[in-house]
C-alpha cells in the first residue's frame, strides 16, 4: 500500500515530487544523533551539576604544597569575606525567580572568578535544574551574540573577564551587551543570573563617558549601573589569623607568605611562576639562578645590572653560552619579572 501511495504522488507531479521523494529518503538515511526535530529546542549551556571543572571556567589553580598530601581538595577551602555576601543576596534573588546580575570588580587575582564558583552552590541546590553558559567559540563576543537568543529561563550567563565580551571593537561589545539587557528585563525568560568580572581599569572604560567623545558604551554603561561588587585586594588581619590555623597547607603557607595580606595573589600566582621559571630560555634561567644564590649568600633585594651581568654566565654551559646574542642580558631581564598578579608569590 505505501509503493501504491508513493506511485499516486509520483504519477501527478513526476517531477517535483520525485525530488521529494528522494530527498525524504536521503534525509532518513542520515545518522540521527545531532539533528533537531521539528519544534525542538536547543539549550544553551550545561546542566549546573555536570559543571564539576573550576579551572574549565577559569578559576585560577593554586599553589601545591611542597610536599604532596592526599586527600588534597582542588581547591584550597574557602574563606567568605564580605563582598561573598552581597553576591549572595544577587544570586539568592535569582533562585527566587528573579532575574539579576552581578559584576565583581577587583584586580587581577583578588579571588573574583572563585568567588563566583563559590556563589554556584546555591543554584544547585534548588529543585528545578539550572544551566550554565560560558561563551567562547569562536570567540568570546561571537559566541555570546549569536547564542543570546536562545537563553532559556534557569541559567548562568558566565562573564569572566567580562572586557572581552563587552569591549569588543566594531560594535560587538555594545552588540552584546544590548543582548543581555534585554534578556534580563524580558520576564519571559527569566529568571537568569548574570555573573562577570572586570578589573577596575576596564570597569572605568565601560561605564564612564567623556564629555565632547563619542559614546561608544552606552548599552554597556546601562547594563553594569548598580552592579558592581567591589573584591578588596587583601585579607585583613583578623582574616589571615583564621588562615594560620587552617588544616589545608596552602591556605597557612599563603597567610605567611604573602604580602601586605594578598593571599589570593600568593595562592593563585605560584604555579604560573613555577611554570614561567621552568620554561624560562637558558639566560633567564641563569639570571634567576644568580639572584637566588645572591639572596641566599646575604645580599639585598636590589641587586645591580652590573651583578647580574656578571655572575649571570657562571651559571651557563659552553654551548648555552655560545649560542647567546650579544643584548642576551637585555633579552633576558624581562623574563624573570613576573606578571602582576604573581607578584605577591614572590619570596620575600
Amino acid at each position: 500500500m505505501g509503493t501504491d501511495l508513493c506511485l499516486v504522488t509520483l504519477g501527478r507531479h513526476p517531477a517535483a515530487a520525485a525530488a521529494a521523494y528522494w530527498r525524504d529518503l536521503t534525509d532518513a538515511a542520515q545518522p540521527t544523533q545531532g539533528r533537531k526535530r521539528p519544534g525542538e529546542v536547543t539549550l544553551v549551556g550545561r546542566l549546573l551539576s555536570e559543571v564539576t571543572d573550576p579551572f574549565a571556567l577559569e578559576v585560577h589553580r593554586p599553589i601545591q604544597p611542597g610536599t604532596p598530601e592526599q586527600d588534597l581538595s582542588v581547591l584550597p577551602a574557602y574563606v567568605p569575606r564580605d563582598h561573598d555576601r552581597e553576591l549572595q543576596r544577587v544570586v539568592s534573588a535569582a533562585a527566587t525567580g528573579q532575574s539579576a546580575i552581578a559584576a565583581l570588580v577587583g584586580g587581577s587575582s583578588t579571588g573574583k572568578t572563585r568567588a563566583c564558583w563559590e556563589a554556584l552552590t546555591l543554584l544547585r541546590d534548588q529543585p528545578k535544574q539550572w544551566r550554565l553558559w560560558h561563551p567562547i567559540d569562536p570567540s568570546r563576543p561571537d559566541a555570546a551574540l549569536r547564542q543570546l537568543p536562545a537563553i532559556r529561563p534557569r541559567t548562568v550567563v558566565w562573564l569572566n573577564e567580562a572586557q572581552f565580551y563587552l569591549d569588543a571593537p566594531a560594535g560587538l561589545g555594545e552588540q552584546v551587551a544590548a543582548g543581555l539587557r534585554e534578556l534580563l528585563r524580558d520576564p519571559a525568560r527569566g529568571p537568569v543570573l548574570v555573573l562577570a568580572t572586570l578589573w577596575p581599569e576596564f570597569w572605568d572604560v565601560l561605564t564612564t563617558r567623556l564629555r565632547d567623545d563619542p559614546d561608544l558604551h552606552a548599552q554597556a554603561r546601562e547594563l553594569l549601573a548598580g552592579c558592581a561588587i567591589s573584591v578588596p585586594p587583601a585579607f585583613t588581619q583578623a582574616q589571615l589569623r583564621q588562615l594560620s590555623h587552617a588544616r589545608d597547607p596552602r591556605l597557612a603557607q599563603a597567610a605567611e607568605w604573602a604580602q601586605d595580606g594578598q593571599v589570593i595573589q600568593f595562592i593563585a600566582g605560584a604555579e604560573e611562576l613555577l611554570a614561567r621559571y621552568r620554561n624560562a630560555p637558558a639566560a633567564a634561567k641563569a639570571l634567576i639562578h644568580a639572584a637566588m644564590d645572591a639572596r641566599r649568600l646575604g645580599m639585598g633585594r636590589a641587586l645591580s645590572h652590573s651583578f647580574l651581568a656578571a655572575a649571570a654566565p657562571g651559571y651557563l654551559t659552553d654551548a648555552e653560552w655560545d649560542q647567546l646574542d650579544d643584548d642576551w642580558l637585555e633579552q633576558a631581564l624581562p623574563w624573570p619579572m613576573p606578571p602582576p598578579h604573581a607578584r605577591a608569590s614572590v619570596g620575600r
